[in-house]
């Protein structure tokens, strides 16, 4: 196994229950990852140490179920995209759970440098929240086709 798929393994895993292995997560991004979410987008392992400390002081039993991938090897590394389905409970809504997916580029050096999720926010957030999902539902009532 390669430095590359490794430590994207230990990427996978960490996200596989978030609150118990943010230490092993952090030991294999870049110093400069981008991390972006439909709430945060942020540079640097720092700040991205941060968007997770804050991902699981809001959440409990948080965690990812990532499908099988397949990893693309380029020039500048590799990149994959995977296929999750997240489930946690949170103060603001409860339960929560949905699918999305996440562009990750692996550098040559082997550590994650980007990560960009793709879920939709109105839909799987927003929509349940009191009265901004009230407010929500009743715009995509007025802009879907009534069949």
């Amino acid at each position: 196994m390669s430095i590359i798929e490794s430590n994207l393994k230990i990427y996978v895993d960490s996200f596989s229950y978030v609150s118990h292995n943010l230490d092993d997560l952090f030991t294999v991004v870049s110093d400069d990852i981008e991390f972006k979410d439909p709430f945060n987008h942020v540079f640097g392992k720092d700040k991205f140490i941060k968007v997770m400390q804050h991902f699981v002081e809001n959440s409990e039993d948080a965690h990812f179920n990532v499908n099988p991938y397949h990893i693309e090897i380029n020039e500048n590394g590799a990149q994959t995209i995977l296929h999750w389905t997240f489930t946690a409970k949170i103060k603001i809504i409860g339960q929560w759970k949905f699918e999305g997916m996440s562009l990750v580029h692996i550098n040559q050096a082997g550590l994650i440098n980007r990560h960009i999720d793709f879920w939709d926010s109105g839909e799987h957030f927003y929509k349940h929240i009191p009265v901004v999902g009230f407010l929500i539902k009743k715009i995509i009532k007025r802009v879907k086709i009534h069949e």
